[in-house]
Parts: structure tokens; C-alpha cells; sequence
């Protein structure tokens, strides 16, 4: 773009970038191209970091979430939150601010 070699649609003054990836059929493809091998390398944080889905709509993220969620052989655990201290003297040490 900055160099000028990229085509410019003369009619709308838009720039045509050149595709970027591959076409998928589904979500379940999408999840196989960019996280193949994702059972047996779901605990390797060098070979998660090295991918990445990009959507435009949150909805999308939390299907993709669910589907990579299912895929994993642990048991899900519940985690719950409080806003509260056990005693009086604990809250001295955790400020709104930390909440």
C-alpha cells in the first residue's frame, strides 16, 4: 500500500487488499486448519500462543470458545466469585480498586 504497488479500485477510491487466508465451510474446518493436533497440544502454551482466531462478532468467539472447550479431555471446573471478606480485618488488605 505505502509503496503503491497495491491495486486501487478506481470507481470507489478503495483499495483492494490481496486475500489474506484460506476459505473455510464451517467452523469445525476453521478450528481443524488452525488448530490441528489441538488434543495433544492443548498444554503446550508455545504452540497455543503461535495461533489465533480473529472474528468480527463476539457470538462467533464464544462458539469457537465452546467448540475448543469440548474438545478438551479434563473435567470442566466452576470457579465462583466473591465480593466479600471472611472478616472484617481481611478487607483492609483488598481495596474496591483489586475487585
Amino acid at each position: 500500500m505505502g509503496d503503491g504497488k497495491t491495486a486501487v479500485v478506481r470507481q470507489s477510491n478503495m483499495i483492494r487488499i490481496l486475500e489474506l487466508g484460506n476459505e473455510v465451510n464451517s467452523i469445525d474446518e476453521l478450528i481443524q486448519r488452525v488448530f490441528l493436533d489441538f488434543r495433544d497440544n492443548v498444554n503446550n502454551s508455545d504452540w497455543l500462543s503461535e495461533r489465533v482466531i480473529l472474528t468480527l462478532l463476539n457470538d462467533s468467539v464464544a462458539k469457537i470458545n465452546e467448540k475448543l472447550t469440548n474438545m478438551m479431555s479434563a473435567l470442566p471446573e466452576i470457579y465462583h466469585c466473591i465480593n466479600t471478606t471472611l472478616s472484617d480485618e481481611d478487607a483492609a488488605h483488598f481495596t474496591l480498586q483489586n475487585s
